[in-house]
């Protein structure tokens, strides 16, 4: 999926992210219809909606919403949350040596190049989710 949704490449390139896109797409269609037809996943959908007061960021997908997608919604979509790291937030936990720890995360993450900030800084906590079933 990375490599359907790079930027770039031309016109060929687009061709490519769009059979990649398709494949994709028809792997997660297969997907909903398998589970259409089994009553253990009926069964854990039921649950997570009643556990999660019917949020749609909890529905599962429908072949209807499959249908409405697209290689530049996609495309899109990837490169406004993914384009700009320094707004990404890494935890590490463990008994771990912070003289090392650091240096690990200064190799591996300090590299990462940086973008415009185009999606503003979200901090979710329980106070901002419309379920207050914690609160009980």
């Amino acid at each position: 999926m990375e490599m359907a949704l790079t930027a770039g490449g031309g016109e060929r390139a687009g061709a490519v992210r769009h059979v990649q896109l398709q494949d994709v797409l028809q792997y997660v269609r297969d997907q909903i219809v398998v589970s259409k037809r089994d009553p253990y996943a009926a069964f854990g959908n039921r649950v997570v909606e009643l556990n999660t007061q019917g949020h749609p960021f909890f529905r599962p997908d429908t072949l209807e919403e499959i249908d409405t997608l697209s290689v530049h919604d996609a495309c899109t979509f990837y490169r406004k949350c993914f384009c700009d790291p320094s707004e990404f937030t890494f935890v590490v936990v463990g008994n771990l040596d912070l003289a090392a720890t650091r240096a690990l995360l200064g190799k591996y993450l300090g590299g990462l190049p940086t973008g415009q900030g185009l999606l503003p800084v979200v901090r979710w906590t329980p106070a901002c989710l419309p379920c207050r079933h914690w609160e009980r």
